[in-house]
């Protein structure tokens, strides 16, 4: 025999081999049934998956019917036979039953076993796909609840939007580091913004602000800024603010915080145009100005004539008349000093009050203060402690006059509410960073803790002072927050009810002062 011929012949025969081997391999796979049968349906081989899926053992089934896995005939592949002999392969979904009579879903595969070109026999192939169809099941179950879910998020944002676009405020949302996230159609048009050269840029590269004097707000200064760097509330009663590169106009703006479980992830920023409110406040202030000066002239009269009649000039006067003259005179002086301060109110916030700041010892300052309210302490026996004496006391750069008329109104006011024979305290002290407090507590009826903050807001008066002291414009204290502020500084007050008050100021050091005029 041809040697080539016997090695052709070796070759083919190891080829025969392989695939026999891998037939029997995958014959005896665990995960699928396999068996085959004749043309009748008897069971001729029985591989170990099928035992595995299907119960029986090799020696239960072998020479048996295939019929008995199925629950109905109606679902047996023997009327496919003709089928598969035509197209040589059948596949169907049926539900099969186990010998423990449990019931499982399985992909059944038919093909037609041949010899010499006949259909001999069948092989049988079960996958079990129950898993599958749960899978299905359960994935079309979470597709139904997560279309509800959409469906209902959808219907919160529509609402969101809906509420947003009705809120007359403009409105601005970033997230951590500054970069803006949403704007309602109110503050797109209030700066004249559109939404795509707006969103994802950031806050501080799209808005500018300047204060009342024109000055230029530093970009780290601005409200989304400043809360993400502390974390708290912002507040810019009356800032001028707009966009780079063009025109601004007041705007009342607050940002707030957004916190989730317990984390900061944005902030949120709530515009108020206040440009008519401002020419209101404008005209208010023109007005009074108006009236105080025109007052000033028939007030100063009355005050001389009344100091002429207390002189004695008229004789003959009567103890009776002396009294009336007196309450004139009194009434005279509280109508004069309502008007200055109604005059230097409108001064203040219109701009027209020019400030003069000179460098000033601030011990020296504060004792020549004390001393002009000396008389009136003494008259309620009440002691005035003043600030140890210190050599190289602090100078503060200040307009003396204006803070003069404040520092004396917080001590007259401490004496003013307080009880006979108790103490007040004037403290002053410097800050590592330039800046001087000085602090003024009294032992007298206190503020509520609620109204610590209003207590400077024009006109207004706590109840229990207005009960304790009906007399008062509640000028006095806005007034001193005006001067104050126009130096750059701050006054607050820490107090409760029946438990006496603490007012400070704050005096920046000059180089922190940004403008006074």
């Amino acid at each position: 025999m041809n040697k080539n011929i016997i090695v052709k012949k070796n070759k083919k025969e190891n080829e025969i081999e392989i695939i026999f081997q891998n037939f029997k391999q995958n014959l005896n796979f665990k995960q699928n049934a396999i068996f085959t049968i004749d043309k009748k349906g008897i069971i001729l081989s029985w591989n170990n998956g099928a035992t595995n899926l299907m119960g029986y053992s090799s020696k239960e089934v072998l020479g048996k019917n295939f019929l008995k896995f199925y629950i109905s005939k109606k679902n047996t592949p023997t009327f496919k036979l003709n089928h598969v002999k035509q197209l040589g392969e059948n596949a169907k979904e049926t539900n099969l039953i186990r010998k423990n009579e449990s019931v499982f879903l399985a992909n059944v595969l038919l093909f037609p076993i041949k010899n010499d070109n006949k259909v001999t026999g069948y092989t049988h192939v079960i996958y079990d796909v129950s898993y599958i169809k749960d899978n299905e099941i359960a994935l079309k179950k979470c597709t139904a609840e997560l279309k509800k879910i959409k469906k209902t998020l959808e219907i919160k944002n529509a609402k969101d939007e809906a509420l947003l676009e009705s809120i007359g405020e403009g409105i601005v949302a970033t997230d951590n580091k500054g970069k803006m996230i949403l704007i309602n159609s109110v503050a797109l048009t209030m700066f004249g913004l559109t939404a795509n050269t707006s969103y994802g840029k950031l806050f501080t590269k799209v808005f500018c602000a300047y204060d009342e004097k024109g000055v230029k707000i530093p970009s780290n200064d601005l409200t989304v800024p400043d809360v993400i760097k502390t974390g708290k509330k912002v507040l810019h009663s009356r800032f001028y603010y707009g966009i780079v590169g063009k025109n601004n106009f007041p705007v009342a703006a607050t940002s707030t915080p957004v916190i989730l479980s317990g984390k900061r992830i944005g902030t949120i920023t709530i515009f108020r145009n206040i440009k008519k409110e401002v020419e209101i406040d404008n005209i208010k202030s023109e007005f009074v100005s108006i009236v105080s000066h025109q007052l000033r002239t028939p007030l100063t009269a009355i005050k001389l004539l009344t100091e002429l009649v207390l002189d004695n000039m008229y004789s003959g006067m009567s103890h009776e008349n002396e009294e009336t003259i007196l309450n004139i005179q009194q009434s005279n002086e509280k109508m004069i000093h309502l008007v200055n301060s109604l005059l230097k109110m409108s001064q203040m916030e219109t701009g027209k009050l020019k400030i003069k700041p000179t460098y000033n010892k601030i011990y020296e300052f504060i004792v020549s203060i004390a001393d002009d309210a000396t008389a009136l302490a003494k008259s309620k026996n009440i002691t005035l402690l003043l600030p140890k004496n210190q050599q190289d006391s602090m100078s503060v750069y200040i307009d003396k006059e204006l803070f003069r008329q404040v520092f004396l109104n917080l001590i007259l006011n401490a004496i003013e509410y307080s009880k006979k024979g108790s103490k007040i305290w004037i403290g002053c002290t410097s800050e590592s960073d330039g800046s001087c407090i000085v602090s003024i507590k009294d032992e007298g009826i206190g503020i509520p803790k609620d109204k610590n903050e209003k207590i400077f807001d024009r006109f207004f008066r706590a109840t229990n002072a207005v009960n304790y002291k009906p007399a008062g414009t509640g000028l006095g204290l806005y007034v001193c927050r005006l001067i104050v502020e126009k130096h750059g500084g701050q006054i607050w007050v820490t107090s409760d009810e029946k438990k006496g008050s603490t007012f400070y100021v704050s005096i920046p050091p000059k180089n922190n002062i940004t403008h006074l005029n």
